[in-house]
């Protein structure tokens, strides 16, 4: 479909010719998404345009209140699946690495400090850690031991992209504490990110590269080696003339031939999404979680545990403060 045409002016038109255009709308890019074949990109995007509007605070973003404890609005757990992420590589790459490099001394002290939630202490004969059947954000809550950042900023325009780009592989485990022990049954892979469209520093200009979001029109969005051609000079976006403030971003075409301005291609950034749910009240941040991949482990060298690992120098007081001695960064 030509988005642009031009169209020759009447004699008595002394300013030459105009030139014809849809406008484009970002509620147009989950359409788009779905021309290019992706599958989560449009469902959680379509799912932000739905949503009550909440713009996500600082405690949500960083985990400070527990994901059990989140309103329902304003977390989605129904949506991605672990199948459909470990189609790709980078996640694969980040669980391989997770798998193999959890029990690090932080991430042995996370697991001493969700026991200790649960009565454990070194001289408890037994204490079974279940997971398995509880929900994804109450697993998070009380069986995660550690993650793993996954995703580039130039990693290839895909559905992965479109739907998280850059993301955490977290893994929790499930099995059996015997005394200073623990016996891993299971672990378990899921993806945690946040869906939302916090401009990624205040300190810069709004529209600057870290809050891009792509090149789009109604049908697709650009390739990194069209939207370095985009920004090269081909066609300029002037953010703010054509009216951003309401979800609606119309090409200015300075001359009609330009490549990408007569297929309506124009620049996004967070800043659209923003002014769109500001305008309307309508669009809601969200919490995201994908399902849990469970694996058996519990016949496998390295599936038991020493809780002892994770203290220097043990000794009942140093296992009484763990918990507060527990603020190592993961990994």
């Amino acid at each position: 479909m030509s988005i642009a045409k031009s169209v020759t002016s009447p004699v008595s038109n002394t300013k030459g010719k105009t030139v014809e255009y849809d406008s484009f709308a970002i509620t147009d890019i989950p359409a788009a998404m779905d021309n290019m074949g992706w599958v989560m990109g449009p469902k959680l995007m379509r799912r932000w345009f739905s949503g009550k509007a909440w713009v996500m605070d600082n405690a949500s973003r960083s985990g400070k209140i527990d994901a059990s404890a989140l309103p329902r609005d304003h977390k989605c757990t129904d949506v991605i699946t672990m199948k459909w992420a470990l189609q790709y590589p980078q996640v694969q790459k980040a669980m391989e690495e997770l798998f193999l490099g959890w029990k690090s001394r932080a991430g042995i002290r996370l697991l001493v400090r969700r026991l200790k939630m649960l009565g454990w202490t070194p001289d408890v004969p037994e204490l079974i850690l279940e997971s398995e059947d509880k929900s994804v954000d109450q697993i998070h809550d009380s069986a995660q031991v550690n993650f793993r950042y996954f995703g580039k900023a130039i990693d290839t325009i895909d559905d992965m992209y479109g739907a998280i780009g850059k993301g955490t592989l977290n893994i929790a485990v499930s099995g059996v504490a015997k005394k200073h022990l623990f016996y891993i049954e299971k672990v378990g892979f899921y993806i945690k990110d946040t869906y939302d469209f916090t401009l990624a520093d205040k300190t810069i200009a709004t529209y600057s590269p870290s809050n891009f979001l792509g090149v789009w029109n109604k049908e697709r969005c650009l390739n990194k080696v069209e939207t370095t051609e985009f920004f090269g000079g081909e066609y300029w976006y002037v953010p703010g003339v054509s009216g951003p403030q309401l979800g609606i971003l119309s090409p200015i075409l300075f001359e009609s031939k330009k490549k990408y301005a007569k297929q309506g291609f124009v620049a996004v950034f967070n800043q659209h999404f923003n002014a769109w749910r500001e305008a309307r009240q309508v669009g809601g941040d969200f919490v995201l979680f994908s399902d849990v991949a469970w694996f058996d482990v519990h016949d496998q060298p390295g599936s038991i545990v020493n809780l002892f690992d994770c203290i220097s120098d043990y000794d009942e007081e140093d296992l009484e403060n763990t918990e507060n001695d527990c603020r190592d960064i993961l990994w």
